[in-house]
């Protein structure tokens, strides 16, 4: 095991996925991914999708995490969290209350969060 920084989680893990609009099922670039820790109200990890719609959020510790997204820099889309069900209608919730925790290992990438944002407001 190689020592880290300050600050910096040792064997960091990742968690990656692509965000679609709902309407055209095309990539959505500019969506905000945040990774945060249960109860805690700043997010651990963040990331911004790109052209392709993909986002990872890197450096994450050990452990499980609510995932949000929000149309940070996409346009007007509905803030929603991880739900466990990839690139369905109902992939997002509204409420961190009832969304999915996210598996993170040490050096672990957990794949596949794909996620599917309707338009609107909030």
């Amino acid at each position: 095991m190689s020592p880290t920084a300050i600050g910096q989680p040792l064997d960091p893990g990742s968690i990656v996925g692509t965000v679609v609009d709902s309407t055209t099922t095309r990539p959505l670039k500019g969506v905000c991914a945040d990774a945060f820790a249960p109860g805690s109200k700043t997010a651990a990890g963040h990331a911004v999708t790109d052209a392709n719609g993909a986002y990872r959020i890197t450096s994450l510790e050990r452990g499980s995490y609510l995932l949000r997204f929000t149309a940070c820099e996409a346009g007007a889309f509905r803030t929603v969290w991880w739900s466990g069900t990839p690139f369905t209608a109902s992939t997002g919730v509204a409420s961190s209350a009832t969304a999915t925790l996210v598996p993170v290992s040490a050096r672990g990438t957990a794949a596949g969060r794909d996620m599917v944002m309707e338009p609107g407001e909030g």
